[in-house]
């Protein structure tokens, strides 16, 4: 029988079940990590966390309002939900159009997936 050898954390010493090197918050360069993973997952991807890091930039807040429930959330903590679900979009380029994009928590655009409004 094999012996399940855990890897220790090169960045603060944990065991690697805990999590990976990459996801480490000493990692100095995590976020250079984080860009390499979202590039292998494609272009649609990659387009994406630009159009969500360009929301965030055109819209600056200290907090943000989920527009389904009005609960407070951080910027860390807000995703952006599509009023008109990308999969009812007619036209691809007003798919990520910034008006089709409102902040929202994670557990209302969870629930409200493809549905409308």
């Amino acid at each position: 029988m094999k012996a399940v050898v855990n890897k220790i954390c090169k960045w603060c010493g944990e065991a690697a079940p805990k999590h990976w090197p990459y996801q480490c918050r000493e990692n100095p360069n995590k976020n250079k990590a984080i860009h390499r993973i979202i590039r292998t997952r494609g272009k649609e991807a990659e387009n994406w966390a630009m159009i969500r890091k360009s929301w965030f930039v055109a819209h600056p807040q200290d907090s943000y309002e989920c527009y389904s429930c009005g609960k407070t959330l951080l910027p860390v903590a807000t995703t952006l939900d599509h009023v008109i679900p990308r999969s009812n979009a007619k036209n691809y380029a007003n798919r990520h159009e910034f008006d089709n994009l409102k902040p929202c928590c994670w557990s209302c655009n969870y629930e409200k997936g493809s549905k409308h409004g």
